[in-house]
């Protein structure tokens, strides 16, 4: 997982997990967030290879400071995460 800057109400980025696993018998893939201010939730991600990708166009990141992310997904109805990343986002000028 690495992402340049990123900013509040940026748009068109995508944020991307990498679990080591096979992950093409999955079900419900998950992006995980916890904002700044603790409010928490999930967006539906695509599987590609390894990865879980979800793709901000919306303006989803709406607040600035330290957010966590961390993959999800169900296999053989197993519920199953990644690690949880953080990654700073930044006030624009």
């Amino acid at each position: 997982f690495y992402m340049s800057q990123l900013f509040k109400g940026q748009t068109n980025i995508s944020i991307v997990l990498e679990t080591n696993y096979d992950i093409s018998t999955a079900t419900n893939p998950l992006v995980r967030y916890r904002k700044p201010n603790g409010v928490h939730g999930s967006w539906t991600a695509n599987k590609i290879g390894t990865t879980l990708v979800f793709n901000a166009i919306n303006g989803e990141i709406d607040l600035e400071g330290i957010w966590s992310f961390q993959a999800y997904v169900e296999i053989g109805g197993l519920k199953a995460y990644g690690s949880i990343i953080t990654q700073l986002i930044n006030k624009p000028l």
